[in-house]
Protein backbone atom coordinates (compact mmCIF):
# COMPACT_ATOMS: atom_id res chain seq x y z
CA UNK A 1 0.00 0.00 0.00
CA UNK A 2 0.97 3.43 -0.18
CA UNK A 3 -0.05 4.52 3.29
CA UNK A 4 2.31 7.51 4.48
CA UNK A 5 3.28 8.75 7.76
CA UNK A 6 5.78 11.28 7.77
CA UNK A 7 8.31 11.42 10.92
CA UNK A 8 11.15 14.17 10.74
CA UNK A 9 14.08 13.82 12.51
CA UNK A 10 15.48 17.05 13.31
CA UNK A 11 19.69 16.58 13.98
CA UNK A 12 19.79 18.89 16.95
CA UNK A 13 23.62 19.84 17.78
CA UNK A 14 24.50 20.52 21.65
CA UNK A 15 24.41 23.79 20.80
CA UNK A 16 21.02 24.00 18.99
CA UNK A 17 22.34 27.20 16.82
CA UNK A 18 19.88 29.37 15.70
CA UNK A 19 22.17 31.22 13.55
CA UNK A 20 24.21 30.49 10.30
CA UNK A 21 27.62 29.52 10.07
CA UNK A 22 28.97 31.37 7.78
CA UNK A 23 29.45 34.43 9.39
CA UNK A 24 31.17 35.36 12.57
CA UNK A 25 28.96 35.25 15.61
CA UNK A 26 29.28 39.10 15.95
CA UNK A 27 28.21 39.89 12.68
CA UNK A 28 25.23 37.32 12.81
CA UNK A 29 24.00 39.24 15.91
CA UNK A 30 24.05 42.46 14.24
CA UNK A 31 22.44 41.51 11.37
CA UNK A 32 19.97 39.67 14.19
CA UNK A 33 19.41 43.18 15.63
CA UNK A 34 18.36 45.16 12.45
CA UNK A 35 16.10 41.92 11.50
CA UNK A 36 14.63 42.04 14.59
CA UNK A 37 14.61 46.36 16.42
CA UNK A 38 11.95 45.20 18.93
CA UNK A 39 15.08 43.07 20.45
CA UNK A 40 17.74 45.82 19.37
CA UNK A 41 18.89 46.52 22.80
CA UNK A 42 18.00 43.34 24.40
CA UNK A 43 20.78 41.11 22.36
CA UNK A 44 23.56 39.61 24.72
CA UNK A 45 26.92 42.60 24.93
CA UNK A 46 28.95 39.79 22.50
CA UNK A 47 31.79 42.35 22.07
CA UNK A 48 31.75 43.85 25.44
CA UNK A 49 31.76 40.41 27.13
CA UNK A 50 34.24 39.44 25.00
CA UNK A 51 36.41 42.31 26.02
CA UNK A 52 36.46 41.80 29.16
CA UNK A 53 37.49 38.06 28.31
CA UNK A 54 40.42 39.38 26.89
CA UNK A 55 41.07 41.78 30.05
CA UNK A 56 41.38 38.95 32.08
CA UNK A 57 39.47 41.08 34.75
CA UNK A 58 37.29 38.81 36.57
CA UNK A 59 35.29 41.19 38.96
CA UNK A 60 34.20 43.47 35.83
CA UNK A 61 33.45 39.99 33.57
CA UNK A 62 31.02 38.41 36.05
CA UNK A 63 29.10 41.86 36.94
CA UNK A 64 28.49 41.51 32.71
CA UNK A 65 27.67 38.18 32.89
CA UNK A 66 25.16 39.11 35.61
CA UNK A 67 23.59 41.89 33.81
CA UNK A 68 23.36 40.27 30.74
CA UNK A 69 21.68 37.58 32.20
CA UNK A 70 19.12 38.97 34.02
CA UNK A 71 18.27 41.54 31.17
CA UNK A 72 17.56 38.34 28.99
CA UNK A 73 15.52 37.25 31.64
CA UNK A 74 13.51 39.80 32.18
CA UNK A 75 12.52 40.65 28.23
CA UNK A 76 12.18 36.63 27.35
CA UNK A 77 9.55 36.63 30.51
CA UNK A 78 7.64 39.99 29.23
CA UNK A 79 7.48 38.70 25.56
CA UNK A 80 6.33 35.04 26.67
CA UNK A 81 3.37 36.83 29.27
CA UNK A 82 2.08 39.18 26.39
CA UNK A 83 2.65 35.97 23.80
CA UNK A 84 0.56 33.68 25.81
CA UNK A 85 -1.79 36.42 27.12
CA UNK A 86 -2.81 37.01 23.38
CA UNK A 87 -3.37 33.17 22.62
CA UNK A 88 -5.52 32.62 25.71
CA UNK A 89 -7.53 36.05 25.22
CA UNK A 90 -8.52 34.65 21.60
CA UNK A 91 -9.17 31.26 22.98
CA UNK A 92 -11.83 32.20 24.90
CA UNK A 93 -13.23 34.44 22.82
CA UNK A 94 -13.28 31.37 20.05
CA UNK A 95 -15.08 29.40 23.04
CA UNK A 96 -17.68 31.97 23.09
CA UNK A 97 -18.41 31.76 19.79
CA UNK A 98 -16.82 35.27 18.82
CA UNK A 99 -16.47 35.46 15.04
CA UNK A 100 -13.37 38.02 15.40
CA UNK A 101 -11.81 35.53 17.44
CA UNK A 102 -9.02 34.52 14.31
CA UNK A 103 -8.11 35.49 11.26
CA UNK A 104 -5.25 34.42 9.21
CA UNK A 105 -3.40 37.62 9.19
CA UNK A 106 -3.17 38.02 12.91
CA UNK A 107 -2.06 34.40 13.63
CA UNK A 108 0.42 34.38 10.62
CA UNK A 109 1.61 37.90 13.32
CA UNK A 110 1.72 35.45 15.96
CA UNK A 111 3.50 32.79 14.58
CA UNK A 112 6.27 35.52 13.24
CA UNK A 113 6.48 36.72 16.50
CA UNK A 114 7.12 33.21 18.25
CA UNK A 115 9.54 32.53 15.99
CA UNK A 116 11.44 35.72 15.97
CA UNK A 117 11.41 35.23 20.15
CA UNK A 118 12.76 31.53 19.61
CA UNK A 119 15.57 32.70 17.78
CA UNK A 120 16.20 35.30 20.22
CA UNK A 121 16.34 32.60 23.29
CA UNK A 122 18.54 30.79 20.75
CA UNK A 123 21.28 33.52 19.67
CA UNK A 124 21.50 34.59 22.88
CA UNK A 125 22.46 31.12 24.05
CA UNK A 126 24.56 30.74 21.82
CA UNK A 127 26.65 33.51 22.44
CA UNK A 128 26.75 32.88 26.22
CA UNK A 129 28.27 29.75 25.25
CA UNK A 130 30.61 30.67 23.14
CA UNK A 131 31.95 33.71 26.18
CA UNK A 132 32.42 30.66 28.44
CA UNK A 133 34.32 28.53 25.78
CA UNK A 134 36.69 31.26 26.08
CA UNK A 135 36.77 31.82 29.91
CA UNK A 136 37.39 28.13 30.21
CA UNK A 137 40.28 28.62 28.03
CA UNK A 138 42.40 31.39 29.48
CA UNK A 139 43.86 30.59 32.76
CA UNK A 140 43.18 34.12 34.40
CA UNK A 141 39.12 33.42 33.52
CA UNK A 142 38.84 30.10 34.15
CA UNK A 143 37.08 30.35 37.66
CA UNK A 144 34.43 32.05 35.83
CA UNK A 145 33.30 28.92 34.39
CA UNK A 146 30.93 28.35 37.13
CA UNK A 147 28.27 30.37 35.86
CA UNK A 148 27.67 27.89 32.90
CA UNK A 149 25.36 25.90 35.05
CA UNK A 150 23.60 29.10 35.96
CA UNK A 151 22.99 30.13 32.49
CA UNK A 152 21.82 26.05 31.91
CA UNK A 153 19.46 26.37 34.46
CA UNK A 154 18.53 30.68 33.56
CA UNK A 155 14.64 31.35 33.73
CA UNK A 156 14.70 32.35 29.32
CA UNK A 157 15.65 28.86 28.98
CA UNK A 158 13.10 27.22 31.25
CA UNK A 159 10.42 28.65 28.69
CA UNK A 160 8.07 25.93 26.31
CA UNK A 161 7.31 27.35 23.75
CA UNK A 162 4.83 24.48 23.38
CA UNK A 163 2.55 26.42 25.22
CA UNK A 164 2.40 28.83 22.74
CA UNK A 165 2.11 26.07 19.61
CA UNK A 166 -0.65 24.27 20.55
CA UNK A 167 -3.34 27.27 21.30
CA UNK A 168 -2.23 28.72 18.18
CA UNK A 169 -2.86 25.66 16.75
CA UNK A 170 -6.69 25.39 17.99
CA UNK A 171 -6.72 28.81 15.92
CA UNK A 172 -5.59 27.75 13.19
CA UNK A 173 -7.64 24.45 13.23
CA UNK A 174 -10.85 26.98 13.55
CA UNK A 175 -9.53 29.03 11.27
CA UNK A 176 -9.70 25.72 8.96
CA UNK A 177 -12.84 24.79 10.02
CA UNK A 178 -14.69 28.16 9.69
CA UNK A 179 -13.38 28.01 5.87
CA UNK A 180 -14.38 24.75 5.36
CA UNK A 181 -10.69 23.48 4.73
CA UNK A 182 -10.71 20.67 7.03
CA UNK A 183 -12.76 18.93 4.67
CA UNK A 184 -10.41 18.76 1.81
CA UNK A 185 -6.56 18.04 1.32
CA UNK A 186 -5.85 17.10 5.20
CA UNK A 187 -8.54 14.36 5.80
CA UNK A 188 -7.48 13.00 2.29
CA UNK A 189 -4.35 12.03 3.52
CA UNK A 190 -5.77 11.08 6.83
CA UNK A 191 -6.60 7.53 5.03
CA UNK A 192 -2.69 7.03 4.07
CA UNK A 193 -1.41 7.62 7.88
CA UNK A 194 0.19 4.80 9.84
CA UNK A 195 -0.08 3.62 13.64
CA UNK A 196 2.92 4.38 15.71
CA UNK A 197 4.02 1.10 16.02
CA UNK A 198 5.85 -0.03 13.55
CA UNK A 199 9.13 1.34 11.63
CA UNK A 200 8.75 0.92 8.13
CA UNK A 201 6.65 2.92 5.26
CA UNK A 202 7.50 6.06 6.06
CA UNK A 203 9.54 9.00 4.75
CA UNK A 204 12.54 10.84 7.13
CA UNK A 205 13.20 14.46 6.15
CA UNK A 206 16.72 15.74 8.52
CA UNK A 207 16.55 19.03 9.20
CA UNK A 208 19.17 22.05 10.40
CA UNK A 209 18.32 22.55 13.97
CA UNK A 210 17.62 26.26 13.40
CA UNK A 211 14.89 25.43 11.81
CA UNK A 212 12.64 24.02 14.04
CA UNK A 213 10.59 26.53 15.21
CA UNK A 214 9.64 27.61 11.23
CA UNK A 215 8.33 24.07 10.94
CA UNK A 216 6.51 24.02 13.67
CA UNK A 217 4.50 26.86 12.98
CA UNK A 218 4.52 26.40 8.74
CA UNK A 219 2.67 22.37 10.51
CA UNK A 220 -0.30 24.60 12.40
CA UNK A 221 -1.39 25.93 9.23
CA UNK A 222 -2.73 22.37 8.24
CA UNK A 223 -2.28 20.28 11.11
CA UNK A 224 -3.46 19.64 14.11
CA UNK A 225 -0.85 19.64 16.90
CA UNK A 226 -1.38 16.65 19.50
CA UNK A 227 -0.75 18.18 22.53
CA UNK A 228 -3.40 20.06 24.93
CA UNK A 229 -3.94 23.00 27.75
CA UNK A 230 -3.69 22.02 31.04
CA UNK A 231 -3.74 23.92 33.99
CA UNK A 232 -0.35 24.26 35.29
CA UNK A 233 0.48 23.08 39.03
CA UNK A 234 1.08 25.29 41.25
CA UNK A 235 4.62 25.17 43.52
CA UNK A 236 5.60 26.81 46.76
CA UNK A 237 6.84 29.83 43.53
CA UNK A 238 4.40 29.67 41.38
CA UNK A 239 1.13 30.28 42.86
CA UNK A 240 -0.43 31.84 39.26
CA UNK A 241 -3.65 29.15 39.25
CA UNK A 242 -4.56 30.42 35.64
CA UNK A 243 -1.11 29.74 33.93
CA UNK A 244 -1.54 26.88 31.20
CA UNK A 245 1.09 24.14 30.26
CA UNK A 246 1.41 22.15 26.91
CA UNK A 247 1.89 18.17 26.79
CA UNK A 248 3.09 18.58 22.89
CA UNK A 249 6.64 17.31 23.47
CA UNK A 250 7.07 14.09 25.01
CA UNK A 251 10.23 12.39 25.79
CA UNK A 252 10.57 8.99 24.27
CA UNK A 253 13.14 5.92 24.58
CA UNK A 254 13.42 3.37 21.96
CA UNK A 255 15.12 0.17 22.65
CA UNK A 256 16.95 -2.39 20.49
CA UNK A 257 17.50 -6.13 21.35
CA UNK A 258 20.23 -7.51 19.20
CA UNK A 259 22.09 -11.14 19.42
CA UNK A 260 25.84 -12.17 19.18
CA UNK A 261 25.28 -13.28 15.56
CA UNK A 262 23.38 -9.17 14.53
CA UNK A 263 20.60 -11.31 12.86
CA UNK A 264 18.31 -8.07 14.44
CA UNK A 265 20.07 -5.69 12.61
CA UNK A 266 20.52 -7.48 9.15
CA UNK A 267 16.70 -8.44 9.13
CA UNK A 268 15.71 -5.07 9.78
CA UNK A 269 18.02 -3.40 7.20
CA UNK A 270 17.05 -6.42 4.73
CA UNK A 271 13.11 -5.11 5.45
CA UNK A 272 13.90 -1.35 5.07
CA UNK A 273 16.52 -1.06 2.80
CA UNK A 274 15.89 -4.26 0.27
CA UNK A 275 11.97 -4.77 1.47
CA UNK A 276 10.58 -7.95 1.93
CA UNK A 277 11.23 -10.15 -1.15
CA UNK A 278 14.88 -9.20 -1.00
CA UNK A 279 17.00 -12.55 -1.74
CA UNK A 280 17.15 -14.96 1.15
CA UNK A 281 13.53 -14.16 2.68
CA UNK A 282 12.45 -12.80 5.69
CA UNK A 283 13.02 -14.32 8.93
CA UNK A 284 11.80 -14.09 12.72
CA UNK A 285 10.43 -11.48 14.16
CA UNK A 286 12.22 -8.05 14.58
CA UNK A 287 11.68 -6.77 18.43
CA UNK A 288 11.90 -2.77 19.41
CA UNK A 289 10.77 -1.94 23.17
CA UNK A 290 8.60 2.02 23.40
CA UNK A 291 9.06 3.72 26.61
CA UNK A 292 7.10 6.58 27.01
CA UNK A 293 8.06 9.56 29.98
CA UNK A 294 5.49 8.93 32.99
CA UNK A 295 3.14 11.50 34.10
CA UNK A 296 4.97 13.76 36.41
CA UNK A 297 4.13 12.94 40.09
CA UNK A 298 2.24 15.47 42.67
CA UNK A 299 4.80 17.15 43.96
CA UNK A 300 7.37 15.98 41.93
CA UNK A 301 9.32 17.88 38.83
CA UNK A 302 10.68 15.73 37.20
CA UNK A 303 9.39 11.92 35.51
CA UNK A 304 10.16 9.00 37.39
CA UNK A 305 11.53 6.95 34.57
CA UNK A 306 12.26 3.68 37.23
CA UNK A 307 8.11 3.33 38.70
CA UNK A 308 8.09 -0.63 38.32
CA UNK A 309 4.95 -0.59 37.26
CA UNK A 310 5.11 1.79 34.36
CA UNK A 311 4.32 0.54 30.56
CA UNK A 312 6.90 -0.82 28.44
CA UNK A 313 5.39 -1.02 25.00
CA UNK A 314 7.15 -3.84 22.83
CA UNK A 315 6.74 -4.05 19.00
CA UNK A 316 6.83 -7.44 17.75
CA UNK A 317 6.93 -7.25 13.54
CA UNK A 318 6.12 -10.81 11.82
CA UNK A 319 7.90 -11.99 8.56
CA UNK A 320 5.29 -10.55 6.83
CA UNK A 321 5.57 -7.16 8.07
CA UNK A 322 2.63 -7.60 10.53
CA UNK A 323 3.09 -5.67 13.87
CA UNK A 324 1.52 -6.19 16.92
CA UNK A 325 2.20 -4.98 20.19
CA UNK A 326 2.05 -6.17 23.70
CA UNK A 327 2.16 -3.90 27.40
CA UNK A 328 3.87 -4.84 29.91
CA UNK A 329 4.60 -2.71 33.25
CA UNK A 330 8.67 -2.64 33.95
CA UNK A 331 8.68 -4.91 36.25
CA UNK A 332 8.51 -8.19 34.49
CA UNK A 333 11.04 -6.90 31.91
CA UNK A 334 13.66 -8.91 33.98
CA UNK A 335 11.66 -12.63 32.85
CA UNK A 336 11.00 -11.79 29.26
CA UNK A 337 14.84 -10.78 28.78
CA UNK A 338 15.21 -14.15 30.09
CA UNK A 339 12.61 -15.74 27.61
CA UNK A 340 9.51 -15.95 30.36
CA UNK A 341 6.56 -14.92 30.55
CA UNK A 342 4.19 -15.21 33.10
CA UNK A 343 0.78 -16.02 32.93
CA UNK A 344 -1.12 -12.95 33.83
CA UNK A 345 0.77 -10.95 31.11
CA UNK A 346 0.86 -14.03 28.22
CA UNK A 347 -0.66 -12.74 24.53
CA UNK A 348 0.56 -13.70 21.05
CA UNK A 349 2.95 -10.66 20.61
CA UNK A 350 4.87 -11.35 24.52
CA UNK A 351 4.93 -15.14 23.78
CA UNK A 352 6.31 -14.49 19.93
CA UNK A 353 8.95 -11.93 21.98
CA UNK A 354 9.91 -14.27 24.92
CA UNK A 355 10.49 -17.31 21.97
CA UNK A 356 12.78 -14.81 20.07
CA UNK A 357 14.53 -13.21 22.85
CA UNK A 358 15.15 -16.97 24.18
CA UNK A 359 16.05 -18.69 20.64
CA UNK A 360 18.67 -15.74 19.98
CA UNK A 361 19.74 -14.91 23.16
CA UNK A 362 18.83 -11.06 22.11
CA UNK A 363 20.15 -8.33 24.34
CA UNK A 364 19.09 -4.06 24.87
CA UNK A 365 22.00 -3.10 22.49
CA UNK A 366 21.56 0.19 21.87
CA UNK A 367 18.86 2.65 22.92
CA UNK A 368 17.66 6.01 20.98
CA UNK A 369 16.13 8.75 23.72
CA UNK A 370 14.29 11.85 21.71
CA UNK A 371 11.59 14.77 21.87
CA UNK A 372 8.85 13.90 20.19
CA UNK A 373 6.20 16.55 18.89
CA UNK A 374 3.46 15.22 17.36
CA UNK A 375 1.02 16.26 14.65
CA UNK A 376 -2.51 15.28 13.25
CA UNK A 377 -5.29 15.90 10.78
CA UNK A 378 -8.21 17.58 11.34
CA UNK A 379 -10.83 15.14 13.08
CA UNK A 380 -13.93 14.14 12.01
CA UNK A 381 -15.34 15.38 15.18
CA UNK A 382 -13.71 18.93 15.40
CA UNK A 383 -10.52 17.11 17.51
CA UNK A 384 -7.37 15.07 16.04
CA UNK A 385 -7.24 12.57 13.55
CA UNK A 386 -4.53 10.49 12.54
CA UNK A 387 -0.95 11.08 13.13
CA UNK A 388 0.75 12.33 9.73
CA UNK A 389 3.74 13.87 11.10
CA UNK A 390 6.05 13.56 14.41
CA UNK A 391 9.07 16.01 14.81
CA UNK A 392 12.12 14.46 16.87
CA UNK A 393 14.42 16.79 18.68
CA UNK A 394 17.56 16.19 21.17
CA UNK A 395 18.27 12.62 19.54
CA UNK A 396 20.89 10.47 21.84
CA UNK A 397 21.84 7.19 20.83
CA UNK A 398 23.93 5.13 23.22
CA UNK A 399 25.05 1.65 24.29
CA UNK A 400 23.05 -0.45 26.55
Amino acid sequence: SNRLKLIIWLIVCACRSAVPVRMTFGKELARLRQEHPLFANHYLAYQELKNAVEEGDVAKLMGLLRQELDKINDIVDVEMVALRGGLQVRCRKLAESSSDAVDKESLDNLAEAINRLHVFVEANYLGFQKIMKRCSERQDTASCSWFSARIKAAAFRRYSFDDLLVPLGQLHAALRQRAGLNELAVRGMASQALSQVGEGHSQAFFLQGKDIMRVKLALLRTLRPSGTMLKAKTTQGTRDTSRMVSDLSRPFVHVYLEGASGNQYSERYKRRVGGFGSSGGSSGVLLRCRIAAPPVAEGATTEDWTDPEHEVEIDVEDESGGVSVTRLPQRVMTALLEGQVDAKHKSHAALAAAEAIKRDGLRPAVSASFVRSSFTADGRDGGNGPELVSIDEAIFFRDE
